[in-house]
């Protein structure tokens, strides 16, 4: 299937946007924050504000007073909440891997427990070169 459709420049999104029933008080800051964010990308946020069932409604927005500095609210809280939440998800990380090293550091009496092949399930294969190697020898390539 071919793509037909041609890239539309900042201003024409914009117009788009104006078309669909955006309100928009800066065209020039509108167009600064889809050169930066995308069309795309913003767009997942404008669709809780338009009629995505109606094929001939062409996603136009329900209300009249849907201002574009609420979609890029939305988008900002989201980025806020995502910076939170991967920064908390950092924090477990660290403490999950601080308590594997631990264990296993004081379980084996070895600070290098990791290079110990007995503490893994691994397969022993041969290569087409005669080589042996072990199945997390090659562990995240492609074999």
């Amino acid at each position: 299937m071919d793509y037909t459709k041609r890239p539309l420049t900042l201003q024409k999104q914009v117009e788009k946007l104006i078309n669909r029933g955006l309100l928009i008080d800066d065209k020039q800051l509108a167009e600064g924050y889809l050169s930066n964010i995308s069309y795309y990308r913003l767009r997942a946020y404008t669709y809780p504000f338009q009629d995505n069932t109606d094929p001939d409604a062409d996603h136009h927005f329900n209300n009249d007073d849907i201002h574009f500095s609420d979609i890029i609210d939305l988008y900002c809280f989201d980025r806020r909440l995502r910076s939170l939440m991967f920064n908390a998800i950092e924090k477990i990380e660290v403490a999950v891997r601080a308590k594997i090293v631990q264990t296993y550091s004081e379980s084996t009496n070895n600070s290098h427990w990791f290079c110990d092949r007995s503490l893994y399930k691994y397969q022993i294969k041969t290569d087409r070169n005669g080589n042996t190697t072990y199945s997390h020898d090659n562990a995240g390539t492609k074999e």
